[in-house]
């Protein structure tokens, strides 16, 4: 019915906008011209869910709604969201039959939305876990994330390929793949150099967030030191690392925009003389005159700043509601009040925080 004529009307306004023209991305899909859905392999008769992978953070419903209502009725979608709203980079969409959603799997896999190409799978593929993961790097630019996972698929069946690319959609030259058995990661990686295109690429074993996290803070060897007085000099901070056994790589030395005092980052020779002066610093070890306790964390990214202000445990994420399609002209002063009468907070005498978030224009 709908989605029939809805199709009829797509397939008709792309032959025309895209007449003469090959998809500069991928190579035409083989299921293209079926007047039916492909034969399903592998497939229970129980699975109607699929995960989409790799969203571009400004996919919205009505974008994922669009690209994925082609191919049959669906009963949920639901793209995960952080609690202010900002999209977690997937999310679930469930069909009424499993023919219908193992024909959008195989159709919208790999597909370009927006600047990233999506991965689709079914529900529970990826509870094989990062065992059957690798990492790429180096790789050439010019390729493609269809033509990276087709050239993996020698090593046995690949479940996901995600290549990382920019905002203009340009590759990063790295990407995850995973593999639907852990030997077939295995395999793959027996052999860490691959050519792939016009340059070697380098497969190395895939590490979890917390795993590269710990990594970082075992390498890491820069500081930040701020709260230095007026008179400070290159020549002074290292005669004073000195004092606490530390030897200076590289350093900084800067003003500050805000009052009359610096700030510096240091690259130590070694982690422990870093980790040597963080702690002897914290200790309240200062600067032979300096009337100002000095502070000191390691040197963090931008990202890595906003990741932790942003953070959010698992426990405060649970205790959480998200509401969408507020009337326009509502206020924090009645959402508070809305929320008080309809959650009950006076009666169980909980805390709760309301908070407005506004659309830019």
């Amino acid at each position: 019915g709908i989605n029939a004529e809805y199709m009829g009307k797509q397939k008709q306004k792309n032959s025309k906008t895209n007449e003469g023209k090959m998809n500069p991305y991928f190579p035409p899909s083989p299921y293209q011209n079926l007047s039916v859905p492909p034969p399903m392999m592998e497939l229970g008769q129980k699975k109607h869910t699929l995960i989409v992978k790799n969203l571009d953070l400004a996919v919205d419903e009505n974008v994922l709604f669009e690209y994925f209502s082609k191919f049959g009725r669906i009963t949920n979608f639901k793209i995960k969201r952080e609690v202010n709203g900002k999209s977690r980079g997937f999310a679930f969409v469930d069909y009424h039959t499993a023919r219908d959603a193992d024909t959008a799997r195989r159709q919208l896999n790999n597909e370009r939305i927006m600047n990233k190409y999506i991965n689709v799978i079914w529900k529970g593929e990826e509870e094989k876990g990062d065992k059957a993961k690798v990492f790429v790097k180096n790789l050439d630019p010019k390729l493609n994330q269809q033509q990276i996972k087709t050239y993996f698929m020698r090593f046995g069946s690949v479940i996901s390929c995600l290549l990382s690319v920019n905002g203009k959609g340009e590759s990063n030259c790295f990407a995850e793949i995973q593999f639907h058995e852990v030997e077939d990661a295995e395999r793959c990686l027996k052999t860490p150099e691959q050519p792939i295109g016009e340059k070697t690429a380098i497969v190395e074993k895939f590490k979890s967030k917390e795993e590269r996290k710990t990594l970082r803070i075992i390498n890491q060897r820069n500081l930040y030191i701020k709260n230095l007085p007026a008179d400070i000099t290159e020549e002074k901070l290292i005669a004073f690392f000195g004092t606490l056994d530390a030897v200076v790589y590289n350093m900084a030395l800067r003003k500050s925009d805000s009052h009359n005092a610096y700030f510096c980052l240091c690259a130590f020779k070694t982690h422990e003389d870093a980790e040597r002066v963080l702690e002897a610093i914290r200790d309240g070890a200062n600067l032979a005159g300096n009337d100002q306790k000095l502070i000191i964390d390691w040197n963090k990214t931008k990202g890595q700043l906003a990741e932790e202000r942003g953070k959010i445990t698992e426990v405060e994420r649970e205790s959480m509601l998200y509401f969408r399609n507020l009337k326009d002209n509502l206020n924090q002063n009645e959402l508070e009040a809305v929320s008080y009468t309809h959650l009950r907070a006076h009666e169980t005498g909980r805390n709760l925080v309301c908070r407005l978030l506004l659309e830019k224009k």
